[in-house]
């Protein structure tokens, strides 16, 4: 999927003509800015802004528990938004499941900037999806990742299969790892020998 940037809008979207149950959203998602996991908001008049960060570095110790405190973390000491000022076309998405809806909507927006103000705004798509099969095989993977857990938590499996499947996924690890090595090696031969 690659990176993208989050945008929040509150500027008023244009609804389509029949909006079969959705509401609105203001969380989109663009890959026509940095596409730098940044975080962007259209104010209610129209103006972008870009959420600014202050980083800081905390030095890790290797005796602590933790990944995080060992090799140390990033701390935010403190956030604000600054205006952006570019003129250019976005356009930004936003795809939403509902449970408790009929759809699922999957809606895209053209969003021109001028100076960093909204000009022009459109609905390029609305789509409205039966979520019908999405539910049905969502119930049937959660069935599934019961069943299995509740598999993990019986004794034939904590003092048997748990060690099988851990020898059998090692010895095909190093079988795949041994004919790696030995396709590794004809390459090798083949390129200094030209063939």
């Amino acid at each position: 999927m690659g990176m993208f940037d989050d945008i929040r809008c509150k500027y008023t979207l244009p609804m389509p003509e029949n909006p079969q149950g959705y509401t609105g959203s203001q969380e989109f998602q663009t890959k026509h800015l940095d596409c730098l996991m940044n975080y962007y908001e259209i104010r209610e008049d129209g103006s972008l802004w870009v959420e600014r960060r202050e980083l800081e570095f905390i030095e890790g110790n290797l005796k602590d528990k933790t990944f995080a405190e060992r090799f140390g973390q990033i701390k935010t000491v403190k956030k604000w938004f600054e205006q952006v000022n570019i003129t250019t076309t976005i356009v930004m998405y936003h795809y939403a499941e509902y449970d408790d809806k009929e759809f699922d909507y999957d809606i895209e927006y053209s969003v021109e900037f001028i100076k960093g103000v909204l000009s022009t705004v459109k609905l390029v798509s609305f789509n409205a999806i039966n979520n019908e099969k999405r539910k049905i095989l969502h119930e049937k993977h959660e069935k599934r990742q019961a069943e299995w857990y509740a598999y993990t938590q019986t004794r034939r499996y904590r003092y048997f299969w748990k060690y099988v499947n851990k020898f059998l996924r090692l010895t095909l690890r190093k079988i795949n790892d041994t004919f790696g090595f030995i396709q590794h090696k004809i390459n090798q031969i083949n390129t200094n020998f030209g063939l």
